[in-house]
């Protein structure tokens, strides 16, 4: 008897063990909505609050978990290296997207973050679609999620920029989608497809973007304050010639001048929505049977805060725009699939200062220097000293490439040549540092810059020496603004999370970008990214 009821008790612990073991993985949100929203400062979450609805950031921050002190932790702060990390939970160091553009040191030839030669354009000109994530060195959450099913998982990734779709979807998403200046079509390249889906060609046959074109910008608000010398124009890029940068804005185009001003206009953010609805009804995301995902990109905030600087007129209305696409977006998923059955989570691949013309206006420290108008400058003054041209090949992100090969050749000093072009930027007075990198840990210079500068050094894509230049300065001449540094105007992004078991709350703690991609596993009951830094975000796991 009693022999009997031990093995009764035996296999009920089996059983229930079994069950756990079985039912535990399969725990998850049928889908997973990632959004990045390009240049978003945290504090707009708040500046712009009086003006939101209900269903949007609102809704997100007062039903999801936010965390107010989210940073990125690595320069440069870019918009493909942002991007990355999010979706990878790695430094540039080691997922190799060091920025939007480097020089590549195997080939010596200049790189851009997505473009591959070896495939072809789908749906759109020849130079805009020959993309792919072949540069991205490590997997990303969504390429665990395909590995984990057996690649019946689906991930797709959809924006106006073509590195805000390609790279966090990853290498083996299932598809990826990104505008042409040239079509006003979404395409794609032969690394995904060999033919747009019909549903994408129906998509581009209705012409959305002629209509939305062809109304002019007025701000939906009447009544928003701004600071008066914020309206400024001085502050403000000309963004079209001859054309005076305030409302109303109308960019009138035609087939020969193409569509690149729409990538400015809050219109295409709007347009990313109805591209994101389409394709999640079109392709059943969330619907058969295992958890699928859809990476979507905003990037029109960063164009147009380029141009108008995150204190304009112009900004406040891109998000309280965005903020009723958001609201749209939502309102979509919860018919679509359920409120309680679709995980979200919102964040930024960079921030962005005031307009340091803004800023010096107000007595504030700020201006610029404009190292991408230097490198003849520059390339001349090394040949003035050292009797050759050529020593200097690129500059992009704080960070000049200098021609190691010829440097060799010449049989010079490769620490004198460094430390001469050291000395000639620390004697401008906006540098506060130029680092000879390979030699960052002999640098003064706290702990916590050292760190980020290390986390974003990749030798065969990252320059020879970095410049950091004083607070509020930008590598660029006012107005407008420029992003990059490891300053916390261009580091501090906001995070949300939002749906699938997400408790209510907020946490003044700080995390990094690079946190999602380990927590978003972990809610998936997948691998971490295989280099992923980021630590599991508890707070937004359900016991």
């Amino acid at each position: 008897m009693y022999k009997t009821f031990l093995i009764s008790i035996i296999a009920l612990f089996c059983c229930i063990h079994a069950h756990a073991q079985k039912s535990a993985p399969t725990d998850k949100p049928p889908l997973v909505v990632g959004i990045v929203i390009d240049q978003m400062r945290w504090d707009f979450l708040h500046q712009f609050a009086p003006y939101f609805g209900e269903g949007g950031f609102k809704r997100l921050m007062q039903q999801g978990f936010s965390y107010e002190q989210t940073f990125i932790p690595y320069t440069p702060s870019l918009t493909a290296a942002g991007h990355a990390s999010i979706y990878t939970g790695a430094y540039p160091a080691m997922h190799g997207i060091v920025s939007n553009n480097w020089y590549e040191r195997d080939n010596e030839s200049k790189q851009y973050c997505t473009s591959d030669k070896s495939v072809q354009s789908v749906g759109g000109s020849r130079k805009g679609g020959k993309m792919s994530p072949i540069h991205l060195m490590t997997t990303t959450v969504g390429d665990e999620l395909r590995l984990f099913s057996g690649f019946r998982s689906r991930v797709y990734g959809i924006g106006i920029k073509d590195r805000g779709s390609i790279i966090p979807a990853g290498r083996s998403a299932n598809g990826a989608f990104w505008f042409d200046d040239s079509t006003g079509n979404m395409i794609s390249s032969s690394y995904y497809y060999s033919d747009l889906p019909s549903w994408v060609k129906s998509f581009n046959q209705k012409k959305y973007v002629d209509s939305m074109m062809a109304k002019p910008w007025n701000p939906v608000e009447k009544d928003v304050w701004i600071s008066p010398s914020a309206k400024k124009n001085e502050h403000k890029r000309v963004l079209v010639k001859g054309q005076v940068p305030q409302f109303p804005y109308l960019f009138k185009t035609t087939k020969e001048k193409g569509y690149h001003l729409f990538r400015y206009i809050p219109a295409s953010n709007t347009y990313t929505v109805m591209f994101a609805e389409s394709l999640l009804q079109q392709e059943q995301l969330g619907k058969k049977g295992f958890t699928d995902m859809l990476c979507i990109s905003f990037p029109a905030t960063d164009y147009a805060g380029h141009e108008f600087g995150p204190q304009s007129p112009e900004i406040t209305d891109m998000y309280i725009r965005l903020d009723r696409d958001i609201a749209s977006l939502l309102s979509f998923l919860d018919n679509y699939i359920g409120e309680k059955n679709y995980l979200t989570f919102l964040t930024a691949d960079h921030a962005a200062p005031h307009s340091p013309s803004y800023l010096s206006e107000n007595n504030l420290s700020a201006g610029g220097v404009d190292f991408y108008g230097m490198d003849n400058t520059v390339d001349s003054f090394l040949q003035a000293t050292f009797g050759a041209k050529g020593l200097l090949v690129d500059y992009y992100g704080f960070q000049f490439y200098l021609n190691n090969k010829r440097i060799d050749s010449l049989k010079l000093n490769r620490d004198v040549v460094y430390d001469t072009l050291i000395q000639y930027l620390l004697k401008m007075p906006e540098v506060v540092k130029a680092i000879h990198l390979k030699k960052l840990h002999e640098e003064v210079l706290p702990s916590v810059y050292k760190e980020m500068i290390a986390s974003g050094y990749y030798h065969r894509r990252s320059g020879d020496i970095q410049v950091v230049l004083k607070s509020h300065y930008v590598e660029y001449t006012p107005p407008g603004t420029e992003h990059g540094s490891l300053y916390n105007y261009d580091t501090r992004v906001p995070m949300i999370w939002y749906g699938w078991k997400v408790p209510p709350g907020r946490s003044f703690r700080r995390v990094n970008i690079t946190d999602i991609a380990p927590t978003l596993s972990q809610m998936l009951w997948i691998d971490t990214p295989g280099a992923s830094v980021g630590e599991v975000m508890v707070e937004v796991i359900a016991p």
